[in-house]
């Protein structure tokens, strides 16, 4: 009899289950994590075994690769510093696995931190932000945030003021390379520190180090002061604290030259610095720059000095300068109390280039000392001496214009009061002598004397002495070169002779007087008019007492007829008076000279002329051209003398006169 057998089956598809590990995170951690695995469970066909590996993931499809392991195995010996993973696998008798996976970041070394840097490269005014700058590292976790702390020797910065007694951090901007802006109220010197924190919450907190925070520039505490010379100057200033040296300088307030920089290793307080290759007598400006050791700059404000050499070694009064365009061209006024004194007028295209104009009042006594006047007779008319000047470059002076430029002076009544007004001009000095300018106009409305040169140098105003008649017929002059006054008394002896008046030499505006000197009186009062009858016009002038003496009366009128007389004065007592000769002026434009001579029938008294004996006027042509029939041309030798054949006593009145002439002169 067969039996029957049972067999039963046990089918086990579950994995195991609760797998996992302790001490995984996230998050950086700088203590080292506990790694104890859990004890897996399998109820129908039981555990088989347990295997892990770190960071791999390859523990193979059936839980047969990695490290074997047990249950509630510690793993914590097999983790290094850093960031991992642990994977793990279990299966049971029926093949079934479970895995589990889990981070784990631990960083137990300190970060590093670094202050590269703790001062601004360049200051510029105070409260300027100071910027300290550093680096910073992690070589596990990285770096999460950098602080510093700043002391003063008593309280810790808390960002606005130094007011906390205790420690204060306070957060840079960035990690890896990091900066903070320090901005305290006040100059000073500071203790640093920085501190460094990484992901774990390692922090490394640097060394301290001392800086100074300098954001106020240095500070003059002596005033600039220039010493010129004749092509350049040497500017000394001191300051508050060590800097450089360094000039800026120019011919006008845009400067555009600047001297080497010196004195920058070691700085110094006490600075000297010079600038040469310069124009004499020349205004130019100048600014000191002086950089302390974090180049905070000193600038200086705007001076100027004026190179010497000037006319005379004369100082400047008062000036001005203009740069003007040669496409408008423009004007240069020099004014004194909101009035103009001279004023330059410059037209378009008077050079090449523009120039920079330069007026320049100096004073008068030095300057007429080394010069003196053009004659005798011109005198200095007020404070009107300039130095006119026009410059292209630095050290480039315009020495003549294109185009005529216009000076304009304006006198007062209080300058001109004694002067003859019509005979004003202005002149210029060209290194030896006076040229008088040309083009010059005088209005008496607005007391301007106008004129036009095309060079610069030293210009002044002249005119001549005018003259005031007192009651008894004398002319009496407020000048102090000895002339007479009008007291009703005088305790002077009279000169005890009269000047022989006997020749003058007439252009179309001037006079040149000839006449013999006097033994007792080297003072003469010169009388001059076109009525017989009075006395119009009168200089004095003091000339010599030896050999013939010649005296020049400029501003005459054209084609004019005027009796000259002349007499000698001792102070307020006058002599007699001389012959009167009458001349006539030369028309307009001509270029001859008239001579006159004088007719020896005329007697020393009232200013009248007998013409009935008066010879032939002789004309002296200033060509070298051959002599008019019936004309004697003095500028040739005596055998070129041509006789006009219908005036047979020509020549024999031409003799005798020469001959009385002469006797009268050395007979004196």
């Amino acid at each position: 009899m067969s039996s029957s057998q049972s067999v039963s089956y046990t089918i086990d598809a579950a994995a195991p289950t609760t797998l996992s590990a302790t001490g995984s995170s996230a998050s950086w951690t700088n203590s080292k994590p506990t790694v104890t695995i859990s004890t897996p469970a399998d109820s129908l066909s039981g555990m088989n075994e347990i295997r892990y590996v770190w960071d791999s993931n390859d523990l193979g499809i059936d839980c047969s690769a990695g490290t074997t392991t047990t249950a509630t195995a510690n793993l914590t010996s097999t983790l290094t510093e850093g960031s991992h993973i642990l994977y793990l696998c279990a299966s049971d008798n029926a093949g079934n696995v479970v895995t589990w996976n889990g981070a784990y970041k631990w960083d137990n070394s300190n970060p590093l931190i670094n202050i590269t840097t703790h001062t601004l490269t360049t200051y510029h005014a105070s409260n300027i932000p100071a910027k300290i700058e550093g680096t910073a590292s992690d070589v596990v976790s990285s770096v999460s945030n950098v602080a510093v702390s700043i002391y003063n020797g008593v309280n810790y910065w808390s960002g606005s003021l130094f007011d906390s007694l205790s420690q204060v951090w306070l957060a840079a901007t960035g990690t890896s390379s990091w900066e903070y802006l320090f901005s305290p109220t006040t100059d000073g010197d500071y203790t640093l520190q920085s501190r460094s924190t990484d992901a774990a919450n390692n922090t490394t907190t640097s060394a301290t180090t001392n800086f100074t925070y300098d954001a106020s520039m240095p500070v003059i505490t002596i005033a600039e002061s220039s010493t010129p010379n004749l092509t350049g100057a040497t500017i000394t200033w001191t300051t508050d604290e060590v800097s450089s040296t360094q000039l800026e300088y120019g011919l006008t307030t845009s400067y555009g030259h600047t001297t080497t920089e010196i004195d920058t290793s070691p700085r110094v307080t006490s600075h000297s610095n010079s600038i040469s290759q310069l124009e004499s007598c020349t205004s130019y400006h100048y600014r000191v720059l002086s950089k302390d050791v974090v180049d905070n700059t000193l600038t200086g404000t705007d001076k100027t000095f004026t190179t010497t050499g000037c006319v005379g070694t004369s100082t400047v009064q008062t000036e001005i300068d203009s740069t003007i365009t040669k496409a408008s061209g423009g004007e240069v006024d020099l004014q004194e109390s909101g009035d103009s004194v001279v004023k330059l007028t410059i037209p378009a295209n008077f050079s090449t280039a523009d120039a920079d104009f330069q007026v320049k009042k100096l004073d008068k006594t030095s300057v007429i000392l080394v010069t003196s006047t053009p004659t005798t007779a011109k005198q200095a008319i007020g404070d009107h001496v300039y130095q006119l000047d026009a410059l292209s470059d630095l050290n480039t002076k315009v020495t003549s214009f294109d185009e005529a430029i216009s000076i304009t002076m304006t006198y007062t009544d209080t300058q001109i009061s004694g002067y003859d007004e019509s005979s004003l001009s202005i002149y210029r000095w060209n290194g030896s002598d006076w040229y008088a300018l040309d083009s010059c106009v005088i209005d008496t409305t607005l007391k301007t004397v106008t004129c036009t040169t095309t060079a610069f140098s030293t210009f002044v105003l002249f005119g001549e002495e005018s003259a005031v008649v007192s009651d008894n017929g004398s002319a009496d002059s407020s000048n102090e070169d000895g002339s007479g006054n009008s007291n009703s008394s005088c305790d002077n002896f009279s000169p005890g002779s009269h000047p022989d008046l006997f020749q003058i030499s007439i252009t179309d505006s001037s006079a040149k007087l000839f006449f013999t000197p006097l033994p007792d009186s080297s003072s003469f009062h010169i009388s001059y008019s076109r009525d017989p009858n009075i006395e119009e016009y009168a200089v004095r002038t003091t000339l010599g007492r030896s050999g013939v003496q010649n005296y020049t009366i400029n501003y005459l009128q054209p084609n004019t007829t005027y009796y000259f007389r002349l007499r000698g004065m001792n102070d307020c007592s006058s002599g007699d008076w001389s012959n009167s000769i009458k001349v006539k002026t030369n028309s307009e434009g001509s270029i001859k000279d008239t001579i006159f001579y004088k007719n020896k029938t005329v007697k020393n008294s009232l200013i009248t002329v007998d013409t009935t004996d008066t010879p032939e006027d002789i004309e002296v042509s200033s060509e070298n051209q051959d002599p008019k029939k019936g004309d004697v041309n003095l500028l040739n030798t005596p055998e070129n003398i041509s006789i006009d054949n219908d005036k047979p006593n020509f020549f024999k009145k031409i003799i005798n006169f020469l001959q009385d002439t002469f006797k009268t002169i050395f007979n004196r």
